[in-house]
C-alpha cells in the first residue's frame, strides 16, 4: 500500500509536467539560460589558455629567449644546451629590412626557418617549405600575403644607407613558396626596430643557411617538463623563472669567456696592425727617401741641362745677332756695290762720252783736213794749220787712245770689281744663309733641349708634387693607422662585458596579449555571470513560490489522503529540481560549447592561432548542474514549508484574498481623484501584493542591471582609447635614445629636428622603468620627468578625472597615475617610495593624482627628480606633434631620424592606440554577448513573470470578461500592470545597473588598466529601451493567451 502511494505520488508530480509545460519549460529555459552564461563565460578564460597552451605545445614555442650584445657563438650555444633545465636550444638568425612597393617602404624581419623538429616550428597553411637558399615563406595573413602569391618574388632592401645586405645574407630576391603561421608573431603588432617607420610590418622566414653572418642573433630554448605545465600557471611562471635564475649564471659566465676571447683576439690584432703599420712605416720612409734621391739626382740634371742651355741661347742670341747684322750689311753691300759699279760705269761713260767728244772732235779735224786736201799742196800757211790740225788730231788721237786704253782698263777694273764685289755678295748671302740655317739647326737643337728641359722641370715638379703628396699621405696615413690602432686601444681599454638578456614568453607581445585578454575574460567572468546566475535562480525562487501557493488545495488534499508533508515536498522537489538539472545540463553543454567559440572568434581579429579548444567540461557540469538543483530545492523548501504549517484543511480551502488597504496614494487627493476607476483598480492591485510586486520589479531591475552593466561595460572599454589616445595622451610619436649619444649630439640633434617640415610641439623627457611602493604594495611604473614641465600639457594632459581640473607638475611633489594610486592605496599628500638602482627607498611625496587608463605613470619636474635622485635629469626620450600624424608622414620622419645613430626606437601612439582599438573591438564583442545574453535572460524573466501574473488571476480575469470587457481592454486591464511594473523595474534597474557596472569593471580591471568610470546616456536609454520593448513583445504575446481564457472553467469553484 505504501509502495502504491509513492507510485501515485509519483505520477501526480510527471502529471503535473504535463499539465504546466509552459511553467516547467520557463524553469527550464531560466535555468538554462543561467547556468548556460555562467558555465560559458567561466569557461571562456580557461578555455583560451587551454587552446593558446595546446597550438604554443604544438609549435614548439621557445620558453626562453636569449640575446647577447655581441651576438652568441657556438660556445654560447653549447653552455646553453649543458645547463640540465634546458631540453632543446635553437640558434637563430634575423635581420630587420625594407621592400619597396611604390613609394611606400615596409619593414620586413626576416628570420631563419628553424630545423625539422625545432623550436618555433611555423605552421604551414598553404604551400611548401623552402628548399633553396632563395626561397622563403610569408606570414599568414600578414602585409606580405595581401599583395603576393606563392610564385612571386620579393626583393630586400638595406635598412639603411651604406650597409650592405650582401653583410648578412647570401640572396636579395626570395621567391614565395608557402604562407605559414609563426608562433612567434601571433598578432598583427610585430614589434619596434631601428629603420624605416621604426615599426616591423611583416615577417619573410628563410632557410637559416641564407644568412652569412658568423655568429647567431638568438637563441631560442625549450625547458624540461615545460609543456607538461600550463603555460599560463604559476608552476610554469616558477620553472621559467628558476631557469631564467640559472642562466643568468651561464650568461654572465659566457659573457667573461667571450670577453676575454674578444679582448685577446682584439689586443693580437691591434698588435698585428701595429707592426704592420711600423713596417709601413720603414717601408714607405724607405720609398720616400729613395724617391728623394731620384728627384735631388732629376733636379741637377736639370741644372746642368740649364747652363747648357743657357750657354746655347747666348750663342744663338750671337748667332742671331750677327744674322741680323748680316741680313742688314748684304742689303748696304748691294747698295754700295751698286753704287760704286753705277759710279763706276757713270765714270766710263763719262769717259766714252769724252771719248767720243773727241772721236768726233777728231773726225770734225779729220774733216777738216780732208776738206784741205792733200797737204802737200796746201800752202804753207795751211800747211802749218794743217799741221797744227794734224798735230791736234794725233794729240787727240793719243788722247783718244789713252782715254780708250783708260776705258778698257775701267771697264776691266769695273768688271773685276762687279765680279769681286758680287762674289763678295754672294758670299755673304752664302754666309748668312749659312749662318740662318745653323741658327736654325741651333734653335731647333735648343728648342729640343728646351723642350726636354722643360718636360724635365714638369716631370720634376710633378715628381716633387707627387713626393710631397706621397709624403703627406704617407704622414696622414700613419697618422690616421696609430690614431685607429691607439682609438681602438682605448676602446679596448674601456670595452664592457657582453651583456646577456633574458626573455621568457611575457616579453613577446602576442603571448602577453593574449594572456592578459584571457584574464579579462576571466575577471569578467567573476561578477557578471554570478549576477546572471542570481537573477535566474531570483526568478525561479519566484515561479515555485506561486506554484507552491497556487496548489494548496492540492496539497491539503495529498496531506488529508494521508501524505507526509515530505511526501509533499519531494513532488514539488522532484518537478523543480527536474525542470533545474534539466536546464542546467542543456545550458552548460550548450554554453560551454557557445561562448568560448564567439568570444575566441572575436579575438581572431587580433590574434592567429587554431580553433578554440571549448571541452565540455565536467566539474562545471557537475557543480554548476548541483548548484542550480540546490537552487530550486531551495526555492521550494522555501515556498513548501512556509505553506504546509497550516492543517490540510486550511489548505483545501482557498486563500483568503488580501484585505484591501488604502494605498499612499490616495492620501495624494488632487492625483487619486484625477484616476479612473480602471486606473485605481490597477494601483490598487499594485500594491496590494507586496511580495509579487517586490518579486516582478527585482526580476525585471536584475534584467535591466544586467543590460546596463553590459553596455557600461562597452562604454568604460571605449573610453580607454578615446580618453586616454585623445584627450590625455597627446602627443603623437616618441623618440627613444642613448642618453650617453644624446648629451654629446645634442646640438646635432637639435639641427636634424629644426630641419624636419611638419614637427609640431615637442621636448626632451627622461622615461625609466622604476619599482614604487607603499605600506600595502609594490609595482612597476613609468617615471616621466619633462624637461619643461611647464610646457608638458602639449604632449601630456594631467588633469583630475572629476571635474577636469589641469593639474600642474611642481618641485613640491611628484603627480601619480589613478590606477596606481588606487592600488598603492594613496591619495595626494600621501607618500610612496620608489627603489633606486642601488637598492634604496627613495621618499617620493604624491603632490596629484591625475586621470590616466593604460599603463602606470609617475611624473616629476627636473628639480623634484634631482631632489629625489640627487642627480641631474638626463633626457633620453623625445614627446613630439606632428602635423601630418598619417603613415607617411610617420615614414618620412622615422626615414630621417633614424639615420641618426643615437636614435634607438621611434613609436608612434597611433599604433598603441590600434593595438587597443583592437582589443576594445575584440572586448565589444565580448561585451555584445552579454548584452543579448541579458537581453535574453530579460525576455524569458518578463515572460515568465507575467506568465505567472495571468494564471494567478485567471478567475479575476475570466470574471472581467464576463462583466463585458472586450479582449483589448482585459488585455489593457492586466498590462497596465505590468508596464507599471516593468517601468519601476526599468527605473530601478537602471539605478541598480550603476552599482553593478562600478563594481564589474572595479573586479574585471587588470592591474595595468583603467576602465572608464562613466556610462554613456545612450546606454541607459538602450537599456531601458530594450527592456520596455521585451516587456511589449511579451504583452503581445500574452494578449493572444488573454483571448483564449475560458470563463467558464476558470469560474468554478476551486472547493
Amino acid at each position: 500500500m505504501k509502495r502504491q502511494r509513492k507510485t501515485a505520488l509519483w505520477k501526480d508530480a510527471f502529471r503535473e509536467v504535463r499539465k504546466t509545460k509552459s511553467r516547467f519549460f520557463s524553469i527550464f529555459l531560466i535555468v538554462a539560460l543561467g547556468a548556460g552564461f555562467f558555465a560559458g563565460i567561466k569557461a571562456t578564460g580557461p578555455d583560451m589558455k587551454l587552446t593558446g597552451d595546446a597550438y604554443f605545445d604544438e609549435q614548439d614555442l621557445m620558453d626562453i629567449k636569449a640575446l647577447s650584445t655581441y651576438g652568441l657563438n657556438g660556445d654560447d650555444i653549447a653552455a646553453l644546451e649543458a645547463d640540465e633545465m634546458v631540453k632543446a636550444v635553437e640558434p637563430a638568425h634575423s635581420v630587420d629590412t625594407l621592400v619597396h612597393d611604390g613609394e611606400k617602404s615596409s619593414v620586413i624581419k626576416v628570420l631563419g626557418l628553424p630545423g625539422e623538429g625545432g623550436i618555433n616550428a611555423p605552421r604551414l597553411m598553404e604551400g611548401r617549405l623552402p628548399e633553396a637558399e632563395n626561397e622563403c615563406l610569408i606570414q599568414y595573413g600578414g602585409h606580405l600575403s595581401r599583395r603576393l602569391q606563392i610564385g612571386d618574388t620579393v626583393t630586400l632592401s638595406p635598412g639603411k644607407e651604406g650597409e650592405a645586405l650582401s653583410d648578412t645574407l647570401r640572396e636579395s630576391s626570395y621567391t614565395v613558396v608557402g604562407v605559414a603561421q609563426c608562433p612567434l608573431y601571433i598578432t598583427f603588432s610585430m614589434g619596434t626596430t631601428s629603420i624605416g617607420s621604426g615599426t616591423v610590418d611583416d615577417l619573410l622566414l628563410i632557410p637559416d643557411e641564407a644568412f652569412v653572418l658568423d655568429y647567431y642573433t638568438e637563441a631560442y630554448l625549450t625547458l624540461k617538463g615545460a609543456a607538461e605545465l600550463d603555460c599560463f600557471g604559476e608552476e610554469y611562471g616558477q620553472l621559467v623563472v628558476d631557469a631564467k635564475t640559472r642562466l643568468e649564471g651561464v650568461g654572465e659566465a659566457r659573457a667573461q669567456a667571450r670577453y676575454d676571447e674578444i679582448y685577446e683576439e682584439a689586443a693580437g690584432k691591434l698588435d698585428d696592425a701595429q707592426a704592420e703599420l711600423d713596417q709601413a712605416r720603414a717601408d714607405g720612409q724607405a720609398e720616400l727617401d729613395a724617391a728623394k734621391k731620384k728627384l735631388d739626382s732629376a733636379a741637377a740634371e736639370l741644372q746642368s741641362a740649364k747652363s747648357t742651355l743657357d750657354a746655347s741661347e747666348k750663342k744663338l742670341a750671337d748667332a742671331k745677332s750677327q744674322i741680323a747684322v748680316g741680313e742688314a750689311a748684304i742689303p748696304q753691300n748691294q747698295a754700295a756695290f751698286d753704287e760704286k759699279i753705277a759710279a763706276g760705269q757713270a765714270e766710263l761713260e763719262q769717259s766714252r762720252s769724252q771719248l767720243a767728244q773727241l772721236e768726233q772732235g777728231i773726225a770734225a779735224l779729220q774733216g777738216q783736213l780732208a776738206a784741205m786736201g792733200d797737204p802737200a799742196q796746201l800752202p804753207p800757211e795751211l800747211q802749218a794749220q794743217y799741221q797744227a790740225l794734224a798735230g791736234r788730231i794725233q794729240g787727240m788721237q793719243a788722247q783718244l787712245d789713252g782715254g780708250r786704253a783708260q776705258l778698257a782698263k775701267g771697264e776691266a777694273a769695273l768688271a773685276a770689281a762687279k765680279k769681286d764685289g758680287q762674289a763678295q755678295l754672294d758670299q755673304a748671302r752664302a754666309d748668312l744663309t749659312k749662318a740662318k740655317s745653323d741658327y736654325q739647326q741651333g734653335l731647333a737643337k735648343y728648342q729640343t733641349g728646351l723642350a726636354q728641359y722643360q718636360q724635365g722641370q714638369r716631370e720634376y715638379r710633378s715628381g716633387a708634387a707627387e713626393y710631397e703628396s706621397a709624403k703627406a699621405s704617407f704622414a696622414t696615413q700613419i697618422a690616421d693607422g696609430q690614431e685607429e690602432i691607439d682609438e681602438n686601444r682605448a676602446k679596448l681599454a674601456d670595452i664592457a662585458l657582453p651583456k646577456w638578456y633574458l626573455y621568457d614568453r611575457d616579453g613577446n607581445v602576442g603571448y602577453s596579449g593574449f594572456a592578459d585578454d584571457a584574464d579579462r575574460i576571466d575577471a569578467i567572468s567573476l561578477v557578471f555571470p554570478v549576477f546572471f546566475f542570481a537573477v535566474a535562480a531570483l526568478v525561479c525562487l519566484t515561479t515555485m513560490t506561486r506554484m507552491v501557493e497556487e496548489q494548496r488545495t492540492q496539497a491539503g488534499t495529498v496531506k488529508a489522503l494521508g501524505y507526509g508533508s515530505g511526501a509533499v515536498i519531494c513532488k514539488y522537489l522532484l518537478y523543480a529540481v527536474t525542470a533545474a538539472v534539466l536546464g542546467a545540463v542543456f545550458g552548460i553543454v550548450g554554453g560551454l560549447l557557445l561562448f568560448p567559440n564567439v568570444i575566441f572568434n572575436a579575438y581572431a581579429i587580433m590574434y592567429r592561432m587554431t580553433k578554440v579548444i571549448a571541452p565540455i567540461r565536467l566539474d562545471y557540469l557537475l557543480w554548476i548542474t548541483l548548484g542550480s538543483a540546490a537552487c530550486a530545492a531551495l526555492a521550494v523548501l522555501y515556498a513548501c514549508v512556509k505553506e504546509l504549517r497550516e492543517t490540510p484543511s486550511q489548505l483545501m480551502r482557498p486563500k483568503a484574498p488580501k484585505a484591501g488597504k488604502r494605498v499612499l496614494l490616495e492620501r495624494v487627493g488632487f492625483v487619486w481623484d484625477r484616476l479612473s476607476f480602471i486606473g485605481k483598480v490597477t494601483v490598487r492591485n499594485l500594491f496590494r501584493y507586496k511580495k509579487r510586486i517586490a518579486m516582478t520589479v527585482l526580476g525585471i531591475a536584475g534584467c535591466t542591471a544586467l543590460m546596463m552593466a553590459g553596455f557600461g561595460v562597452k562604454d568604460s572599454i571605449s573610453d580607454i582609447v578615446s580618453i586616454q589616445f585623445g584627450e590625455l595622451d597627446v602627443y603623437d610619436g616618441q623618440v627613444v635614445f642613448d642618453e650617453d649619444t644624446l648629451a654629446e649630439d645634442r646640438e646635432d640633434f637639435d639641427v636634424l629636428l629644426a630641419g624636419q617640415l611638419g614637427l609640431g610641439a615637442h621636448q626632451y623627457a627622461r622615461e625609466k622603468s622604476v619599482t614604487a611602493g607603499s605600506d600595502s604594495r609594490q609595482l612597476e611604473l613609468t617615471l616621466v620627468v619633462p624637461e619643461e614641465p611647464e610646457r608638458l600639457g602639449e604632449q601630456i594632459v594631467l588633469r583630475t578625472r572629476k571635474g577636469h581640473e589641469p593639474i600642474p607638475l611642481t618641485d613640491e611633489g611628484a603627480v601619480l597615475s589613478e590606477k596606481a594610486a588606487n592600488l598603492m592605496g594613496v591619495s595626494a599628500g600621501d607618500e610612496i617610495f620608489l627603489v633606486a638602482d642601488s637598492g634604496e627607498q627613495l621618499p617620493v611625496k604624491v603632490a596629484a593624482i591625475t586621470e590616466n587608463y593604460a599603463f602606470h605613470y609617475l611624473y616629476l619636474s627636473p628639480a623634484y627628480y634631482r631632489q629625489v635622485f640627487g642627480e641631474e635629469m638626463r633626457p633620453n626620450t623625445l614627446l613630439l606633434q606632428m602635423d601630418d600624424p598619417g603613415q607617411e608622414g610617420q615614414d618620412a620622419l622615422s626615414g630621417a631620424l633614424l639615420e641618426h645613430d643615437g636614435v634607438l626606437m621611434i613609436s608612434y601612439t597611433s599604433g598603441i592606440k590600434n593595438s587597443f582599438g583592437d582589443t576594445v573591438t575584440s572586448l565589444n564583442y565580448v561585451v555584445l554577448v552579454l548584452i543579448v545574453s541579458a537581453g535574453a535572460l530579460a525576455f524569458v524573466v518578463l515572460y515568465n513573470l507575467t506568465n505567472i501574473n495571468v494564471a494567478e488571476r485567471l478567475r479575476e480575469i475570466a470574471t472581467i470578461k464576463v462583466l463585458g470587457f472586450y479582449d483589448k481592454e482585459v488585455s489593457a486591464y492586466i498590462f497596465r500592470e505590468n508596464v507599471a511594473l516593468t517601468l519601476m523595474g526599468t527605473v530601478a534597474g537602471l539605478l541598480g545597473g550603476i552599482w553593478l557596472h562600478r563594481f564589474v569593471i572595479t573586479t574585471a580591471e587588470i592591474d595595468t588598466i583603467m576602465f572608464g568610470r562613466t556610462v554613456a546616456p545612450l546606454s541607459y536609454l538602450l537599456s531601458a529601451a530594450l527592456t520596455i520593448l521585451f516587456a511589449v513583445l511579451v504583452n503581445l504575446a500574452m494578449h493572444f493567451h488573454l483571448k483564449k481564457v475560458d470563463m467558464v472553467e476558470s469560474l468554478k469553484s476551486v472547493e
